[in-house]
This record gives C-alpha cells, structure tokens and sequence, in this order.
C-alpha cells in the first residue's frame, strides 16, 4: 500500500503507519490477491486506451492448424477473434478517527495499532468486494447444488466430497481452462470454509493431500493454504459467504413480532418453537441479511448475543451483543442450515484495473478547531470485474459441523 498523506505529522511517523498497514492488508488479502494474480491487470493512466470505463479485450485460441501447406500459395489467414469487456472504476475506502486524549492516555501505541486495524479492513473489505463479484455469475453451467437443484434446499448432509471436487476439475478442464503457475507445475485454486474442509478431509485422510512443500515456492504460498488435492490448491478461510438460508429448517418461517430499536438485546417473533440457544436465525429487513446468534430462548422471546454475518459475510459487530440495526415488526426471521460457497478458480476469470490501489491515507480533521483529532483512512480507486466464466466455478455445499447443522 502506498503513502498518501495530508497530515501534519512527519514524514518517518507516516513510513511507520504506512508499514503497519501493510502488515495488516498484505498477509490478510486472499482472495482478491488470488484473483488479481489469476487475473488481467491493468493500470490506468499508464496502459493503453486509459479512462473509465476500462476495456478488457479477450482473445480466443487460435483453431490447430493440421492442413498441409501448399508448396506455392499462401493460404488463408486465421483469423483472432476477442470480445471485450468494460468495467468502470470505484472508489472504495474506510477511515476511523483518534482524539489526542485517547492517543495520550492509550496503553498501546493507538497510532499503529489503528493502522493495522485500517490495513486489515482494507484487506477483507478489498476480498468481500472480489467475493461479490464472484457472487453476481448465477448461470447454471458455473454453479452446483450439491445434491440439490438450488442454495434454498441444501442442508447439512449435503457435504462436499471428492467426487464433487473431481467434477469440478473436469469442468474446468473441458472448458480450456488455464490453471495457476506453481514452481513445480500448475493447479487451480479452491477456497474453501474450514468447516467444510472439516468433512473433506473426514472423507479423505491426510494421506491423499500433498504438503505445499512438495508443489509450491517460498515466496509462492497464499495465506490459510492447507496443501494439493484432486488438481486444486486449497485455501481454508472463514471469509467465504456463509448463508443462514437452507433447508431443515429448525422454525418454520416466522417474523418479528413488533419493532425492534437497534441494540435491543431481545428479539420477539411471532414463533420461536424449534430455536434453541445457540442456534443461529436470519433475518431480513428489507436490504439486508442479518444471521444473529441466539444466546438464549423464552417462548417467542430471543436473547440476541451478537450478529455474526451480514448479507453471508461476516460481520464485526460494533458492540458485544444486541441488534445491528433496527428490525420492523414483520420482517422475516429464519433458522436454517448454513449454506458455505466454495470457490474454484482458474486463470482469466477476473479483470483487476485501477487508478488507485488501496493506499493508506493520513491527515488531519479540517473540522477540528484545536486540531486534536486525526483520521487514518484507505483509499483505493479500482475496479475487479468478471472476465471468463468458464474460470469461475461456485460450489454450494453444506457441512456436518455448521451451527445450525
């Protein structure tokens, strides 16, 4: 991440903050680096045809040429057929702001642990962004249902298992897909939930798995990779959107029961048979998906202990427990089986341009009249987009240990 700053604080106090940016967003960026990686780059300003929209051009294979030439004509040219692709550029960011009393009385040095609070938001905001882009292909061909026909249905016996994993690399195979470069060959790349790696694995044993050493360089390892299997590098994180949306569902679905201001510690719905502590309900009000862990169960009466996910991905809850936001009465409660999506990808299945990659920035508050306050930002003017759908494959699955299994 580069240094941009505005702030009045000097030059090596800013190198340290931008440092411990770095190591928050660097070692934590997975999946967006994966697919950057993977994926065509490119920089405006500085490569052709700059400006936003940004034109990704993809050019087909050339058909085998078998015929025999002819010993005095020329023969016909092939032709290179490309579509092309346009994206437009996003800002994207966060900041958070420090006052001087908190910096002067803070045990920790707040300076730098803020920067790496900032670096590590920029580096899971930057993979949820690459996550929803994957999200947004919905056809058929790049999509399965383990053991169903769609997400609504699967419940936790619907595991992943190596059949499914080798399925999925034949797909990519049959389409032509290019597989990632390793030091010791190539393989496409899985990212998968340790909760289903959990029964893969069962399924499996360490036996079948190869040790990154025996594949991979030192300087070519993605963070939470766990080893080769069936022609895929696995990567495990907890990132990968986790939908409370299932089948067997515990309570049939059910509503609040009157509104509900944020921060209420209590959620009353019209039915709350089947809900038992520790179970997990989603609820939606309107624009988003909240999944809620219920902490404990008095009739219709829910103790709301903290929201874990938001929209499938998860989400830090700014205080320990309570509502998120405010729920309306009759807006739509649910506990089901948790759906994991596990993606496999290959080279080309993303377009990563930008005019600004994510970047610290350090300034000052105009606002703040003793200038006491100061605000720690990243900043990124960028864009990832979908290139090849035939690189992308989603595979819907559940697990035997998910909360609600």
């Amino acid at each position: 991440m580069a240094d941009n700053t505005t702030s009045t604080l000097s030059n090596n106090v800013n190198a340290v903050l931008n440092k411990a940016v770095q190591i928050g967003y660097g070692p934590r960026l997975q999946f967006a680096k994966s697919a950057i990686a993977a994926g065509i780059e490119h920089e405006n300003g500085r490569d052709a045809d700059a400006g936003s929209p940004i034109k990704f051009t993809i050019y087909d294979r050339l058909n085998p040429a078998t015929a025999t030439l002819s010993e005095t004509a020329s023969g016909t040219s092939a032709s290179i057929a490309n579509t092309q692709k346009s994206l437009a550029l996003l800002e994207k960011g966060n900041f958070v702001t420090t006052t001087e009393k908190l910096r002067m009385l803070s045990f920790d040095n707040l300076d730098l642990t803020t920067a790496q609070l900032v670096g590590t938001n920029a580096a899971e905001s930057t993979d949820q962004y690459a996550m929803e882009i994957a999200e947004g292909q919905t056809g058929a061909t790049y999509n399965t249902y383990i053991g169903q026909t769609a997400k609504s249905l699967i419940t936790a016996s619907n595991k992943l298992t190596s059949a499914v994993v080798r399925q999925t690399f034949t797909k990519l195979q049959e389409a032509n897909v290019p597989a990632t470069r390793t030091e010791n060959g190539e393989a496409y790349l899985w990212f998968i939930h340790p909760n289903v790696l959990y029964d893969l694995r069962a399924e499996t044993g360490n036996g079948a798995w190869s040790e990154f050493s025996l594949y991979g360089g030192i300087n070519d390892r993605i963070r939470g990779e766990i080893g080769m299997y069936e022609g895929f590098r696995f990567i495990s994180t907890s990132a990968v959107k986790a939908d409370f949306v299932g089948g067997e569902e515990k309570q049939a679905a059910t509503d609040v029961d009157g509104a509900t201001a944020a921060g209420a510690t209590t959620l009353n719905v019209t039915s709350g048979t089947g809900i038992i502590a520790g179970n997990v309900i989603n609820v939606n009000d309107g624009t988003d998906d909240w999944a809620l862990l219920v902490s404990a169960v008095s009739t219709n009466a829910l103790t709301i202990d903290k929201a874990v996910r938001k929209n499938g991905f998860t989400y830090y809850a700014a205080s320990g427990s309570g509502c998120p936001v405010a729920f309306a009465d009759t807006d739509v409660v649910e506990e089901s089986s948790v759906v994991y999506t596990n993606y496999a990808m290959g080279d080309q299945a993303f377009g990563y341009g930008y005019a600004v990659k994510p970047e610290i920035r350090v300034s000052d508050d105009p606002t703040d009249a003793y200038g006491r306050l100061a605000r720690v930002a990243w900043y990124a003017n960028h864009v990832l987009g979908e290139l090849r759908s035939e690189s992308l494959h989603k595979v819907y699955s559940g697990s035997s240990i998910a909360v609600n299994g």
